[in-house]
């Protein structure tokens, strides 16, 4: 049926019926040939409707069978989630964000934004606070530290032939408790910044030293044997005493004294003394 309906004129028999009902039914073809703004029926397309590129507006819902965007088949699988509703709670809180600076606030990177450390990310959960697993979350250091206490029952002579156990990780105790079983003798302390100092070792013997000018008497040594003073010795330079000696006297103390004899006799300039004891 045409968009418009043909009209046949009457232009004589007035009271002609049939050209009166043939007008008619035409402009009856026309109206249902049109869109019905109630949605009277029948009111569905038969062909494509072209807009000739003007807008569709005030559009409430649209149900469609197939979409096309710019030529392009849009599916459901490929539309925006925030368009389709199933975007979460927590993106939607990023979304509205009104900057960068408050997105990084929702994720909690302001403070590590601002210092650049690791440890300002919130969230980042707590870690062990042992030195063997300070990098770790204490699940982690658990498993280190069983790992660990496996290398301690290693026997001894896996330490001393350098056994694949024992080359995996070197252990400070184990190798301390080998030096010693060894009978080796290393230095634990020493004091030689002066004119008296010592020296401590592994087996509990100690050196002691002191260089001194003139005076004589009691002197204390640079440190207290713990047990006792074993040997001593005593000299001196400069001087014309022909009665010069010293003594240990405790564990703590020794004693020199100079003689002199002539009249062309003075005071020692140099005086030494070294000891052993533990």
């Amino acid at each position: 049926m045409a968009k418009t309906p043909p009209i046949t004129n009457v232009t004589s028999g007035f009271s002609s019926t049939t050209a009166l009902n043939a007008n008619f039914t035409a402009l009856q073809e026309a109206f249902d040939n049109t869109l019905s703004l109630d949605g009277s029926t029948p009111n569905a397309l038969q062909s494509q409707l072209d807009l000739n590129n003007n807008s569709i507006i005030n559009i409430d819902t649209v149900e469609t069978d197939t979409l096309l965007l710019n030529g392009v088949l849009v599916t459901p699988g490929s539309l925006d989630p925030f368009q389709t509703g199933n975007i979460s709670a927590f993106g939607a809180s990023l979304i509205d964000d009104s900057d960068a600076a408050t997105a990084r606030n929702t994720l909690g990177l302001a403070a590590v934004a601002s210092t650049g450390s690791y440890l300002d990310i919130s969230g980042l959960g707590t870690a062990a606070t042992t030195n063997s697993t300070a990098y770790a979350t204490a699940a982690q250091g658990a498993l280190a530290d069983t790992a660990l206490q496996s290398l301690a029952t290693l026997p001894l002579s896996d330490w001393e032939t350098g056994t694949s156990n024992s080359e995996a990780a070197v252990s400070p105790a184990k190798v301390l408790a080998a030096i010693n079983a060894s009978d080796a003798i290393f230095e634990i302390a020493r004091d030689v910044t002066g004119d008296a100092g010592y020296l401590k070792f592994s087996n509990g013997f100690i050196f002691q030293w002191d260089n001194w000018n003139y005076s004589h008497g009691y002197r204390n040594f640079p440190i207290a044997f713990p047990n006792a003073c074993l040997g001593f010795s005593y000299t001196q330079q400069s001087g014309w005493y022909e009665n010069w000696n010293g003594y240990k006297v405790s564990a703590s103390q020794y004693y020199t004294n100079n003689t002199y004899v002539g009249t062309n006799a003075s005071r020692a300039t140099y005086q030494a003394m070294f000891s052993i004891g533990y």
